[in-house]
């Protein structure tokens, strides 16, 4: 699955190189997000 953000994150990391921490600990935080809405999820529509 592709969406428009990969494409965003590849050209941040192509033009930013010497900004790596920068962009893994976006990443990062993006994971935990993501994570966080899938437990989220999970706890509203894992009870039925």
């Amino acid at each position: 699955m592709i969406v428009p953000e990969a494409d965003f994150l590849i050209n941040v990391l192509w033009q930013r190189k010497r900004n790596a921490r920068a962009l893994v600990a976006y990443i990062l935080v993006a994971a935990l997000v993501s994570y966080a809405f899938y437990l989220i999820y999970q706890g509203l529509y894992g009870v039925f």
